[in-house]
């Protein structure tokens, strides 16, 4: 056989010939143990049938568009693809070969068709599940397709782009197909030969639920977990599993989901004899390849069967991961109060991130920003889907669901050491901001030729892409991840001390930006003649003139306000919102109403470095040597995390500031008459970065339709709120921001027109806040915010002024009112209303 390769005919090295899981495979049968029969199309195949249809151009495209990170164009790249090879021919010798070894399986016996990649099941990288696996497969025209897709699948997005992440050439790897026969297993699951949670090399850990594995390594099931001992030669700890569901092969092509019988899953699916007997054939297969292995098995009619083995791929973690296990986090998952919770975060995380209802135009930008965290996640083995989806037709709908977790969700803990590693998070941070900066610094959106723009609007895009991930992965992540870590040191200092009390006395965006517009506002009320003027343009509104006009009657003003703008000119209304927002820069009114609310307070912002420093008196007083001094290198990592997020935050407005003004550009050059601004935002990115004056006509009828679902659209944004059960008025539930209890009137405010209304002492309730409502911190006793959570900037900024804050009551502002006496208590995150 030239294309195709029996199983038993592999070696664990022939990963260039079969992929990773055939030669695994192969290697398994040669070492006596029970393994299903099959083959294999190999490597040669595979190129075989790119060649007979013409698809190797077709590839040099899709690697071209990966390695510039050209999302859409890779995106194109990839439909095309996958479309001529799933809808390719084979060649006839190729056809022949798969034919008769097809021809020798037992007959009517359904097979497995399995990918396997030649860059697969690395000792230093694990593929696995990059690619496709179709199960219950019968019959030679169905295997013809199913192998096709199998080709098609190793040209997935997630599948290029990690392999490039690895340092794999995707021009270079092949993909092998496994056709083995099916076993339609009774019990099925994973063994690690060296337990990944406890990272004991004696202790074997076996997952097991009742069908097929794909309920397991798919995350669908909360499996039974057994724990052997290879020095006592015992079974030393049994976890019982809910094993909701159970996969089993139908009598067609594919498998069928139901729910587990009731006295199947109080019972555990595996005997102490099986577990004994797995166990015994996990720790020869360890031998036999000399590393801790991953393995896949069966049980079948009471025989075992081996059907995959890799090398557990990391296994040097810190001391401090405490990451739970994947059963742990299918229960939790499987928990409906906690799933609930998990739903209201979600929701919440995105209104925080974009509190106005996102036209079309914007809508892929803060899914860039949406999708970098589901990136991260899914390094991590935690798949979760896009919490909303908008149609071609701009209407918007949820799509909050359960997390999926892969089979590599037990490996968290191994994972972990890399996003607590601090030289190597700053150093791709800084790396990071100083490329943004050197574009942005080759970009005056003022003077870039007309003929460029719609090119530099997408680059600009780009740029905005990779500053999300990287601040994700890079700053907040880590940062997360350090602060958890961090925090049964700090209890130990003072139990009400958290992570955000850190950040004091620190020099970071916000911080200054609050401290500039301070600077403003002394430079206006120690000047009778600025106040004037000033209190002359807030009535008027005319702010472009008055600002004029005080650069005029005061030098030091001009100079104060013209370095603020050129520091801080781009923060927005809305930081995530790419095109239906305005910063300083282009509108002057959201600027003066903040200095309006800081004229008019009687405090100011000082600086809390007291607070720290006394802090770190407390932790070298109250910890020994060695605990302080590592406690407080994490503190200042954290702090540097905390610098580099908010720069990079800016530089992501700055992004969309230019773009804001390209955008105005074109609509005023190009397009002008043909089509406004307003109008513009209801076109999509690719849309906007594509489209020529004559193709106005033809999106006339698409913008119209867009418009009339926005209206629908912002009647389902004003409704993303937490879905609680109990909706009286008398306690608001939410989550503590910031220590303490105040009693005060509510006054709400819905946006930065409305500032003027609170008054001194009053607490502020609304929606959310962002840097531009930090002078309302000045006057307001406490703050309660519909969304939000511990790193949102309302719970950052109560801690700087030292008011109590609770966020995330899901709908405070519909269900207080102005006026009505409430209690904030802060240290149970609590609202009560007693009047």
């Amino acid at each position: 056989m030239k294309y195709l390769t029996k199983l038993q005919e592999l070696k664990k090295d022939d990963v260039k010939t079969g992929g990773g899981k055939a030669s695994n495979l192969g290697e398994l049968l040669r070492g006596g143990f029970r393994v299903p029969g099959g083959f294999c199309v190999n490597s040669d195949g595979f190129w075989q049938f790119m060649k007979y249809n013409n698809i190797i151009n077709e590839i040099d495209r899709v690697v071209n568009a990966a390695k510039d990170d050209k999302t859409t164009e890779l995106s194109q790249q990839i439909e095309a693809l996958k479309n001529a090879i799933i809808t390719g021919s084979y060649p006839g010798d190729l056809r022949a070969e798969i034919e008769s070894l097809y021809n020798e399986l037992p007959e009517g016996k359904k097979v497995a068709v399995r990918s396997s990649a030649t860059a697969e099941d690395l000792k230093e990288a694990s593929f696995a599940g990059q690619q496709e696996t179709y199960l219950g497969v019968c019959g030679i025209d169905e295997l013809l397709n199913k192998i096709k897709e199998c080709f098609a699948s190793l040209y997935d997005a997630r599948a290029v782009l990690y392999r490039q992440k690895m340092g794999f050439n995707s021009t270079d790897v092949a993909l092998a197909v496994i056709v083995q026969e099916m076993i339609n297993s009774d019990v099925s699951g994973v063994s690690f030969t060296e337990n990944p949670v406890r990272r004991n090399s004696d202790e074997i850990m076996i997952n097991a639920s009742y069908g097929l594995g794909e309920s397991i390594v798919s995350g669908q099931v909360n499996p039974d977990i057994f724990i052997y001992s290879k020095s006592k030669n015992e079974i030393v700890m049994k976890t019982l599993g809910s094993k909701q569901i159970s996969i089993y092969m139908n009598a067609h092509n594919g498998t069928d989901t139901i729910e587990t019988a009731e006295e199947k899953r109080k019972r555990y699916s595996l005997t102490d004899e099986q577990i004994i007997e797995l166990s015994d054939v996990s720790k020869k297969i360890e031998d036999m390849y000399k590393m801790p292995m991953d393995i896949e098995w069966a049980y079948e009619n009471g025989k075992l069967y081996i059907l995959q083995a890799r090398a557990v791929t990391t296994l040097n973690v810190r001391e401090e991961t405490h990451l739970k296990p994947q059963a742990e986090v299918a229960e939790q998952a499987a928990n409906n109060d906690k799933q609930k919770k998990a739903i209201r975060m979600q929701m919440n995380n995105l209104i925080e991130h974009c509190p106005i209802t996102p036209y079309p135009l914007d809508f892929g930008p803060l899914m860039t920003v949406m999708n970098a965290k589901q990136i991260i996640l899914n390094d991590f083995g935690i798949v979760q889907d896009d919490v909303i989806l908008m149609d071609d037709n701009g209407l918007i709908t949820t799509n909050v669901k359960k997390p999926k977790y892969k089979l590599s969700v037990v490996k968290i803990p191994f994972q972990v050491k890399g996003f607590l590693d601090y030289d190597l998070n700053i150093a791709e941070s800084k790396k990071s901001l100083d490329i943004a900066k050197n574009e942005l610094a080759g970009i005056d959106p003022y003077k870039v030729p007309e003929e460029s723009i719609q090119k530099t609007i997408a680059k600009l895009l780009d740029i905005a892409k990779n500053l999300s991930y990287s601040r994700f992965r890079y700053a907040i992540f880590p940062y997360i991840l350090q602060a958890e870590f961090m925090e049964k040191a700090l209890h130990k200092v003072d139990p009400k001390l958290s992570n955000y009390d850190l950040m004091c006395g620190l020099s970071y965006k916000t911080r200054d930006m609050n401290t500039g517009l301070a600077k403003l506002t002394r430079l206006i009320k120690d000047d009778s003649n600025l106040k004037e003027i000033f209190n002359k343009g807030m009535a008027t509104k005319d702010f472009e003139s008055c600002l004029q006009e005080m650069k005029i009657a005061s030098e030091a003003f001009s100079v104060e306000i013209n370095t603020f703008l050129n520091d801080f000119g781009w923060k927005s209304d809305n930081s995530y919102v790419a095109f239906s927002t305005t910063s300083w820069n282009e509108n002057k009114a959201s600027l003066f109403s903040l200095l309006n609310v800081y004229v008019k307070a009687e405090s100011s912002i000082e600086s809390d470095e007291t607070k720290y420093i006394s802090i770190i008196r407390d932790i070298d007083s109250k910890l020994s040597v060695k605990e302080a001094a590592k406690l407080k290198t994490k503190i200042e990592n954290n702090r540097r995390y905390h610098v580099l997020r908010e720069e990079s935050l800016y530089l992501l407005e700055t992004c969309y500031g230019y773009s804001r003004i390209l955008l105005r550009r074109l609509m005023d050059g190009s397009f002008k008459g043909l089509l406004s601004y307003k109008d513009a935002l209801y076109l999509t990115e690719k849309e906007i970065c594509t489209l020529n004056p004559n193709q106005i006509n033809s999106m006339a009828d698409k913008i119209a339709l867009r418009k009339v679902n926005r209206k629908k659209n912002q009647i389902m944004w004003e409704n993303l709120e937490a879905h609680r059960e109990d909706h009286t008025v008398t306690v608001l539930n939410g989550v503590s921001g910031n220590s303490g209890k105040v009693t005060g009137k509510v006054r709400i405010i819905q946006s930065i027109l409305e500032f003027d209304k609170l008054q001194e002492g009053e607490i502020l309730v609304c929606r959310y806040t962002d840097p531009e409502w930090t002078p309302l911190f000045l006057i307001a006793s406490a703050v309660v915010s519909d969304t939000g959570g511990p790193l949102s900037h309302s719970a950052i900024v109560a801690r700087e002024f030292g008011i109590p804050a609770v966020l995330a009551t899901g709908d405070a502002t519909k269900r207080l009112y102005d006026g009505i006496l409430v209690e904030v208590d802060g240290d149970k995150g609590v609202v009560n209303v007693l009047r």
